[in-house]
């Protein structure tokens, strides 16, 4: 191996470590100011389904209060230094991607962010306080509900994250179709398919075996994969006319 080529890789390996110093430095502060300074906000945000149903969480053991809330400030710290840690990852892939990828990336990015954001605030706000009703009431009496602070942290995350996936499907539609993966045809051609595998995935990633949660995550699926064909036609690369004799 050459001289040159050794120290290609070293610089490589030294970006990559500073991507990671600074990525988890930036989730790390971020995860801190959420817990010292934006606790109390942050954990009426996470509780506020609750509130809307008149109950309050419970704590087991003395430990347990503390860890929900740096539960919360954890994964509010990560949701907040998400644009440092994608500018890092940019940064460091940006030398080896050609022009068209960059600008392909230079759009993907902050559009997945957006959608992210949009997927688990269509899940905060239209699923999760009607999945905690549903699950509550159907109970039944003879019950009164005690919530736990850490089980009931994780429960809101785990509903929160997949749907923030999910909301990636137009966006993948987009970049597949523009390198010539998939099409509209294709998509359109697979529909039957997709509704199966929709509802198998909405059961999978569901914190909960009940219906009524798989469904509500479901529909929005089967929505998101329409909207992924319209977006594979409109995104379709035109073909060059074939002026061969």
């Amino acid at each position: 191996m050459s001289q040159d080529h050794q120290m290609t890789v070293i610089e490589h390996l030294q970006d990559l470590r500073k991507t990671l110093i600074i990525s988890i430095s930036a989730w790390l502060l971020l995860t801190t100011a959420s817990y010292f300074v934006f606790q109390d906000k942050i954990f009426d945000f996470f509780t506020l389904p609750l509130k809307e149903m008149d109950l309050k969480l419970v704590i087991l053991t003395p430990f347990e209060g503390f860890m929900a809330k740096l539960k919360a400030a954890c994964f509010a710290g990560l949701f907040f230094a998400l644009p440092v840690i994608l500018w890092q990852v940019w940064r460091f892939i940006l030398p080896a991607l050609h022009t068209k990828e960059k600008r392909y990336l230079l759009v993907i990015t902050p559009a997945s962010l957006i959608l992210f954001t949009a997927g688990m605030a269509f899940s905060y706000y239209f699923v999760l306080g009607v999945a905690l009703k549903f699950l509550i009431i159907t109970a039944g009496y003879g019950f009164i509900p005690m919530l736990g602070a850490s089980k009931y942290l994780s429960f809101v995350i785990s509903f929160l994250l997949p749907f923030g996936f999910v909301f990636q499907l137009p966006l993948a539609a987009f970049f597949l179709t523009r390198i010539g993966l998939i099409s509209h045809k294709k998509l359109s051609a697979k529909r039957k398919y997709a509704i199966v595998l929709s509802f198998i995935l909405a059961a999978v990633l569901t914190p909960t075996p009940d219906i009524i949660t798989q469904i509500l995550m479901a529909l929005p699926m089967l929505l998101l994969y329409e909207i992924s064909i319209l977006i594979s036609w409109l995104s379709r690369t035109k073909q060059k006319p074939d002026i061969s004799p």
